[in-house]
This record gives structure tokens, sequence and C-alpha cells, in this order.
């Protein structure tokens, strides 16, 4: 399903997912993919296409799995996402892209 407004990307569920995967293959079109799993043990995948300014910050020494306490997303004017994926005590992912898929496997 593609994200077209900030009030769709609310709709999906944000928080207490488990931090699975994260790919981002030398291609053409520059997409970013993040895998997680969800409380019932299903897999979501985000799609972040056209990704500049990728930030990971993760402190994973005490911990064995990374999960969201949320996932921030605003859309500015000529329509490039912000993206933070917040987990709490270990740090944080942030990017900008110009689209996002969200998909649940």
């Amino acid at each position: 399903m593609k994200i077209k407004t900030k009030k769709s990307f609310s709709k999906i569920p944000s928080h207490d997912l488990t931090l699975k995967s994260i790919s981002w293959p030398k291609n053409e079109d520059n997409n970013l993919t993040i895998q997680c799993e969800n409380i019932n043990n299903k897999f979501v995948e985000f799609i972040f296409e056209w990704v500049t300014n990728l930030k990971i910050d993760l402190d994973l020494k005490e911990v064995a799995q990374a999960m969201t306490w949320s996932i921030e997303a605003e859309i500015n004017m000529i329509g490039i996402w912000g993206i933070v994926f917040n987990f709490p005590g270990i740090g944080f992912i942030s990017l900008e892209c110009n689209e996002i898929e969200y998909r649940e496997l």
C-alpha cells in the first residue's frame, strides 16, 4: 500500500515492532527497505523510495532486539517525507524519502 498522506501513515501500526532487517541495495532507484515483526509474529515491510539523509544510531550492546516505541512521519510542502523510527533506550533510524510503501507479508 502506497502511503500518500500523514493521516494514512498514522493508521499503520508503529509501536511494538521488532526490527528484523535493513536493506539498501545498490540500485537505480535508491530504495531502502526496513522489515519488522509485529506483536502477532507477522512480518511487515516499509519501502522508502529515493532515500536521503539516512542516519542509523542504535546501541544494541545490552539488548537482543530493537523494538519501536513510535515511528514519526512528517511530509513537507514539496512532498518529501521525514521519518524517524524511535527505539527507546537504544536509539533511532531517521531518513528522508520521496515515497513510502507499506506491506504486510
